[in-house]
């Protein structure tokens, strides 16, 4: 079976986590036995010396008892352990039980101590005891020390550090097979949404993955992933859109070079006939480009770009330049081209786009305003907002288009894309027989 990296590094942070976890229980719980076992120890050494003290005293109260006698018969008497002890008098020691090396460690440490003093020595070879001294001040004074070997101590520690030492490294590489195995069961849903993206096909973007109530984290990757097929599929009936448009828009003026082409190539013509068949192939030429041109602001307006709206745009400037370049597009279709309303004034915009818009807006109405009518161009603000309109008398058009079918619609998206980006809209108005375009937008540009 194939490892896998994401199921391992699951059961490696969930192993990580429980060897933490578990090597601070054990670390706590070693402290806690050790620190119990330890004052346990000492307890008893304290129980037993006090209890020799009280011992040898009631001894003492016997008849005719001696202070020798009755260490002697007290400690005779106490029950056979694992402790040394040493009684003793301020004349010396008196009477003495255990083995000979807790009762040396007795003999050569016990001077100099105070009553209830607890201290440990070395036996050699790994080995300690642990000693303990109480005293009574009664008369005769008397001096009990109690000694034992720290052994079981010792082994207590052992048994705890190999606990711990077996017990850290078992539960984390149970922990971290486990992780491994529970890993496959918590990553099943996203196997299951793996397959399910699988079946989704490019030209069906239909299809979507189920988002459970109330969601969880994957829930939420398969609502992300949901929209972000909602995107591909309006994309994609984007660029569909675009390229039937950019085949429409380009139809026409191909068949016109290529009509005008074929006539100039049929027979042998005069000079002057060649020079009208250029001028017609031109012009073709002209439109063709005109609309390219369209489509890649079109383009760029679909793809939600933004442009720079940075320049500061004179608008009877621009009114003038953009009567200057229709002229000739104007002389050609025998419509005057007239300055209606054209003011000094400035606002803040994209020179360009807005030259776009307001050619786009005069090859409008060439294009479709009645015989010989007049093309006017105003271009004026106030206070608060700059204005370009172009109008013409010709059959009544009062709404702009929804789709772009035809060249008046591609056109008019183009102006209306380049209003929005100023801020502004795209209207148009009917009256006195004509039709009259506007583009207003705020002086000081989009907020």
């Amino acid at each position: 079976m194939r490892i896998s990296r994401l199921r391992l590094q699951l059961a490696a942070w969930f192993a990580a986590a429980v060897f933490a976890v578990v090597l601070v229980a054990d670390l706590g719980l070693y402290g806690y036995l050790r620190r119990n076992a330890d004052a346990r120890f000492t307890a008893q050494l304290r129980a037993a010396a006090a209890g020799v003290v009280i011992a040898v005293r009631r001894e003492q109260q016997e008849p005719g008892a001696t202070l020798v006698s009755a260490a002697t018969n007290a400690l005779n008497e106490w029950p056979l352990g694992p402790e040394a002890i040493s009684v003793s008098s301020a004349d010396g020691q008196i009477h003495a039980r255990g083995s000979r090396t807790l009762l040396a460690a007795i003999a050569q440490t016990a001077g100099g101590r105070r009553a209830g003093e607890v201290w440990t020595v070395s036996l050699g070879d790994d080995e300690g005891a642990r000693l303990i001294l109480a005293s009574d001040v009664g008369s005769p004074a008397l001096s009990v020390v109690v000694a034992r070997s720290t052994g079981s101590l010792d082994e207590l520690e052992d048994v705890l550090t190999g606990w711990l030492l077996v017990s850290v490294p078992g539960v984390s590489l149970f922990a971290l097979v486990a992780g491994y195995l529970l890993a496959r069961r918590t990553l099943r849903p996203v196997h299951t949404m793996t397959q399910a993206i699988s079946q989704i096909a490019p030209d069906n973007l239909t299809h979507r993955l189920p988002v459970r109530d109330p969601p969880d984290e994957l829930d939420h990757l398969a609502a992300q992933f949901n929209d972000l097929l909602i995107r591909l599929a309006e994309a994609r009936d984007r660029n569909r859109a675009f390229l039937v448009q950019a085949a429409h828009q380009l139809k026409t003026p191909l068949t016109i070079v290529r009509g005008e082409s074929e006539l100039g190539l049929e027979r042998d013509r005069e000079a002057g006939t060649y020079r009208e068949i250029l001028e017609r192939v031109r012009r073709a030429a002209d439109q063709m480009a005109h609309r390219v041109d369209g489509l890649f602001l079109l383009a760029q307006a679909e793809a939600g770009e933004r442009p720079s709206l940075t320049d500061d745009v004179e608008l009877d400037g621009l009114a003038l330049e953009c009567a200057d370049l229709m002229r000739g597009r104007a002389q050609r279709s025998r419509h005057p081209l007239e300055l209606e309303r054209v003011e000094p004034g400035s606002a803040r915009g994209n020179y360009h786009l807005l030259r776009e818009a307001l050619l786009e807006l005069l090859e409008n109405a060439l294009k479709y305003a009645s015989p010989e009518a007049a093309v006017r161009i105003s271009a004026y603000g106030d206070a608060a907002r700059a204005r370009l309109a172009v109008s013409s008398a010709g059959p009544a058009f009062d709404a702009i288009p929804s789709e772009r079918s035809d060249g008046r619609g591609l056109g008019l998206s183009i102006v209306r894309w380049i209003a929005e980006q100023h801020g502004g809209v795209l209207t148009c108005d009917r009256a006195h027989d004509a039709n009259t375009f506007s583009i207003t937008w705020p002086i000081a540009g989009p907020g």
